[in-house]
């Protein structure tokens, strides 16, 4: 009887994870918008200052299934911008102030070489509008990796 009452347990599980509107790809972050979960991420490299913020980059399990040259569509970068906190000796991070995004979203989709790029503020979870960030200036940098698929980070 316990052996039922499981196996009728984990189907209605599985029954209830089949209908529910986060899907994997939504919840690995493929699907537009926030990427919800990022934390959990694979971390690529250690923290990075970079002038006035320390940077830390996440790269979502369709980072890893690189097969070539190319990202495959799904992939997701993200860099999460944090404010430097000074103290006696060095400085520490402090709290994230944007995380600006990477979707790799195919040639169809975008004229940036397949690329999508965003920022969010990570405090209301909400898109940074383009009067206030252009990204148009990250792919001007990106494009300098043309060669690495524009990613700067090296994946596996």
């Amino acid at each position: 009887m316990k052996h039922l009452v499981f196996i009728a347990s984990v189907l209605m599980f599985a029954g209830i994870s089949c209908i529910h509107p986060n899907t994997s790809k939504q919840h690995e972050g493929y699907a537009e918008g926030y990427p919800t979960g990022y934390l959990q991420w694979h971390k690529l490299g250690g923290l990075i200052k970079r002038g006035m913020e320390f940077r830390r980059l996440y790269a979502n399990n369709m980072a890893f299934q690189r097969t070539g040259k190319e990202f495959p569509v799904g992939t997701v970068l993200v860099k999460e911008e944090l404010s430097i906190i000074p103290r006696k000796v060095g400085e520490r991070p402090g709290s994230a102030f944007r995380l600006s995004v990477m979707r790799k979203v195919g040639q169809m989709k975008s004229s940036q070489q397949g690329w999508s790029f965003e920022a969010y503020d990570p405090n209301t979870k909400k898109k940074i509008s383009a009067d206030k960030l252009d990204t148009s200036g990250c792919y001007l940098c990106h494009i300098q990796q043309a060669a690495n698929d524009m990613v700067f980070s090296r994946i596996k």
